[in-house]
């Protein structure tokens, strides 16, 4: 009997997997908390302690026996071998075929799964047997069905027929899954069903008359669960995502999306993987836009992989039909305020502590506004090499960045550029501070091509970059509201020199002022890239204070600020731009407190101190429980420019239902940004979210409203548009209610 048992549960198991017609992974583990507890069978009895193992032990309140092979039992009659079990109030076993017959109240189990029925009939050398009117459940996986009859056909064959399946518990749950007959394939790997009828709140919503499925985890080709949508600009938009199983590593979702305005878009996204390498193939192609009166095709492709020992080979590539296809199919706001679309091959190597990079890498604009002059330069190709190392006992850190890339462009000279940028250190740590001197040396010479003379045009710039860093850590133990606190104070001066030299000559590829913030104070040069150097002489001064509690190690304050002052006006600047001649910067301050164990705040500014205002301001504060209480409050501000505040929220409203929302506000322009507005019902098998998005969009000043509802049926799929996606884009620290 052992062997068939636990074979039926094996296959039992896998019963549950049948619903699903594609594969597809829930991201998250799904919770029963709000479910009442399952009225699983169980045993009710154990043999006596020193009872063989590998023996089968009956027992009931009469056992007769017939030529020692015969039993046959009545009145609470229990059989036992090993981990599985029979219990009914009639039941009779031979021993050496072992045939199980049981009637009345039956109930066989294993710790994975158990059975009621009123009759059963097993023959456990034979893997033949029938169980009738059962009722199953699968306490592993939250699952409780029914079926007339439980067929057992052979080693590899089961059938269930008029089956019912679900993960609501109780004999009336909202939702089922009913199938007149479910024939699984354990040799296979293989499942089907015919006239399939899934009910919610015993109402028929979907029929289908026949689904094969895997009953293991292997995913197998399919048609997805469909989503519904609608947004004032394309309508009422239907998906139904097909699945397509190529191979173990690669596979392939092919999504029809019916736009009522526009079409047909077929989106699809292919994967791979082997050995050595993985990918992310995503593509979509509208016929004849009905709005845009032309195809619409966009392609995008991720690479990585290994190729040899210490070799890494990056791929990205993106294209799309015209400059709209974001504005109007883009899934994100990063991606519909995209201007250029990257194209990068990159093979790099590593050994100890050197890296070497071969990179090409190119764009296509795609906002037709911007001329053709201002087109990013393509690099064909483009070579870096970095290292590092410590000399002289460790006394010298020693660091080398060199690069050669050549520049490409549609309308202007190609140039070809080498930098160079060797640097020495040596710092002086001790427990109460640090000094480190640096000396690096910035060379970057360039060859272009002016497009009419035969020779080409030479450039050259060697620049010192001189700098000091110094601190000091000072702490005292300080007592506050009665918490015992360690503060440091830990001041910092950090100087850097670096002469002048005109380079207005030189052409700008990927140079550009950086944003003054506090941390940027602390970098001898003002502009990012290698075609500007700018020229400095100044000293960085700051002070950074801390608070630690004492008894749990946790930093709950932290408050820095800090000031550069110069000697000498700043010559070097980008195209158009004035010498720089403030004898000091603007104050620049970062702090985060942390009031309790779910309460943080976070905040910067940028103070000018000629002009007596902020020109830049920022707070955020966010209370995040684990109970899935979470509130986000935020304020920006760029003087001239920018104001705006940020309210976000998810939070219970009782066990069963949420609320989320968002409500983005630019007050310089007077309109908000983006307003979402969302609910959440749970119960113990099912959920269903409604999610209200409008979202401002700047290219072409209009407001798009969508409305989502996504329906989530635990344990078999979800249907509908992708609201959590949209939540966990827009509220900071957002984590999908489970339950």
């Amino acid at each position: 009997m052992g062997r068939g048992a636990n074979h039926l549960g094996r296959l039992l198991v896998a019963c549950a997997l049948w619903p699903h017609t594609a594969h597809s992974a829930n991201p998250l583990p799904l919770t029963w908390d709000l479910c009442p507890p399952m009225a699983t069978p169980q045993r009710s009895f154990d043999p006596p302690e020193n009872y063989p193992a590998m023996s089968t032990y009956v027992t009931a309140d009469h056992i007769e026996s017939r030529e020692r092979r015969y039993y046959f039992l009545d009145g609470d009659a229990k059989i036992l071998q090993q981990e599985q079990w029979i219990e009914a109030e009639h039941a009779t076993y031979d021993q050496d075929t072992g045939d199980v017959a049981a009637d009345g109240h039956v109930v066989f189990g294993e710790p994975s799964f158990s059975i009621n029925g009123t009759s059963l009939r097993f023959n456990a050398e034979q893997y033949k047997g029938q169980v009738e009117r059962a009722t199953y459940f699968l306490p592993d996986v939250h699952v409780e069905g029914h079926a007339e009859s439980v067929v057992f056909e052979n080693e590899d064959l089961i059938r269930l027929n008029r089956a019912s399946y679900s993960t609501c518990i109780g004999d009336d749950p909202d939702w089922s899954l009913s199938s007149r007959r479910v024939t699984l394939d354990r040799k296979s790997g293989f499942g089907s069903a015919t006239n399939v009828v899934f009910r919610f709140y015993d109402v028929p919503v979907f029929y289908f008359p026949y689904i094969n499925f895997p009953i293991t985890a292997d995913r197998k080709s399919g048609f997805m669960y469909p989503s519904v949508g609608y947004s004032d600009r394309d309508g009422t938009e239907i998906a139904t995502p097909y699945y397509v199983n190529l191979a173990p590593n690669y596979d392939l979702t092919l999504t029809p999306r019916s736009l009522w305005r526009r079409g047909v878009l077929l989106d699809g996204e292919g994967r791979y993987l082997t050995r050595s390498s993985s990918g992310l193939i995503n593509f979509g192609y509208l016929g004849n836009d009905k709005q845009y009166k032309e195809d619409r095709k966009s392609l995008a492709w991720a690479h990585q992989g290994s190729p040899a020992p210490n070799f890494a080979l990056d791929v990205k590539a993106n294209y799309v039909s015209d400059p709209d296809y974001l504005d109007d199919f883009g899934n994100s706001i990063n991606a519909t305020t995209a201007d250029h679309l990257e194209r990068t091959a990159a093979l790099t190597h590593k050994l100890n502590r050197t890296t070497s990079t071969l990179r090409a890498r190119a764009y296509q604009t795609i906002d037709p506004n911007i001329p053709v002059d201002s087109y990013p330069y393509r690099q064909l190709p483009q070579l870096l090499v970095s290292t590092s190392d410590s000399l002289m006992n460790r006394a010298i850190d020693f660091r080398f960045m060199g690069e050669f890339v050549n520049f490409d462009h549609q309308s202007l000279p190609t140039t070809r550029r080498v930098h160079v940028l060797p640097e020495l250190r040596a710092p002086w740590r001790r427990p109460a501070g640090y000094v480190t001197p640096g000396l690096a040396v910035d060379y970057a010479g360039y060859d272009t091509a002016d497009g009419t003379a035969t020779s080409p045009t030479s450039i050259n710039r060697t620049l010192p970059i001189v700098t000091l860093d110094s601190g000091v850590f000072l702490e005292r133990d300080i007592r506050f509201e009665g918490t015992d606190f360690l503060q440091t104070l830990e001041p910092r001066l950090f100087y850097a020199y670096i002469p002048y030299e005109d380079q207005s000559d030189i052409p700008l590829f990927d140079s550009g002022a950086t944003t003054f913030s506090y941390g940027q104070m602390f970098r001898p040069n003002r502009f990012s890239g290698a075609d500007r150097v700018g020229d400095t002489n100044h000293v960085t001064a700051a002070v950074t204070t801390r608070l630690y509690d004492n008894a749990t190690g946790y930093e709950r304050f932290n408050f820095s600020i800090g000031q550069m002052f110069f000697f000498a006006d700043r010559k070097v600047n980008l195209t158009g731009e004035v010498i720089a001649t403030a004898p000091q910067s603007d104050i620049a301050a970062q702090s985060t407190l942390r009031l309790s164990k779910h309460v943080r705040l976070r905040g910067d500014s940028i103070y000018d101190p000629f002009a007596a205002r902020f020109d830049h301001s920022g707070i955020r504060m966010q209370y995040k429980d684990t109970r899935q209480k979470l509130v986000n409050i935020g304020y920006r501000l760029s003087y001239g420019s920018t104001e705006q505040t940020d309210y976000s929220f998810a939070w219970p409203i009782g066990p069963q239902w949420w609320v989320t929302g968002r409500w983005l506000r630019d007050h310089a322009l007077g309109r908000s940004l983006e307003i979402i507005e969302g609910l959440q019902y749970s119960s113990c098998c099912w959920n269903v979210r409604l999610l209200s998005r409008r979202n401002y969009e700047a290219t072409n000043d209009v407001v798009e409203s969508r409305l989502m509802v996504e329906f989530e049926f635990k344990g078999l799929a979800s249907t509908g548009t992708s609201a959590t996606a949209i939540l966990d884009e827009s509220i900071a620290g957002f984590a999908e209610p489970r339950n």
